[in-house]
């Protein structure tokens, strides 16, 4: 634990559990504020999207981890520490004894991303927004930054915690789908 500590910076303790925020989060931000200041002419005057962008993964990701969290103590494992990465959470969790409950745990956080994907979702659709399936393209997506200011953030939060959902789904370690397999 020290080394991957020695990565990290402490957001202090939320509830009993340490909560930490990887270097590699802090880098990727650094690097996605710089490209959100180079094409600023592109985006025009929407140079909001990249910190919004940044605030909206950090949140995913803290819920993602907090998901794990509750069904590791629910089904009887233990977790003392949530550890904030770039897409991915790093968080050293004691797994329950049982695989059944183990493979919940890991599948714990995505289902929260999919949660937090159908409830934004449904607010885009209801909207009115057009081609909201453009969104589900994890790599394009498409009119991701056209709309009002906050019609964009909850397309951004739609997107993120789609591309999340897939991500660690795959059946590959260290994503939850690999862990879960």
């Amino acid at each position: 634990m020290h080394g991957q500590a020695s990565w990290t910076l402490s957001l202090g303790r939320w509830g009993g559990v340490s909560v930490r925020l990887h270097v590699f989060f802090v880098l990727f931000g650094v690097f996605t504020l710089f490209l959100g200041w180079r094409d600023h002419e592109l985006l025009q005057d929407r140079s909001w999207i990249a910190p919004t962008g940044l605030f909206l993964l950090f949140v995913s990701v803290l819920l993602h981890e907090i998901g794990h969290y509750i069904a590791a103590l629910r089904l009887g494992g233990d977790a003392d520490e949530i550890v904030i990465g770039p897409g991915i959470g790093l968080a050293p969790m004691q797994p329950p004894l049982e695989p059944q409950a183990e493979c919940l745990m890991h599948l714990a956080g995505p289902l929260v991303n999919f949660a937090i994907f159908t409830f934004s979702g449904a607010l885009i659709w209801v909207s009115g927004a057009p081609h909201f399936t453009g969104l589900l393209n994890p790599l394009q997506p498409q009119l991701l930054i056209e709309g009002s200011a906050w019609l964009v953030a909850i397309k951004l939060t739609c997107w993120i915690n789609w591309v999340m959902v897939l991500a660690n789904l795959l059946p590959a370690f260290p994503f939850d789908g690999g862990r879960a397999l």
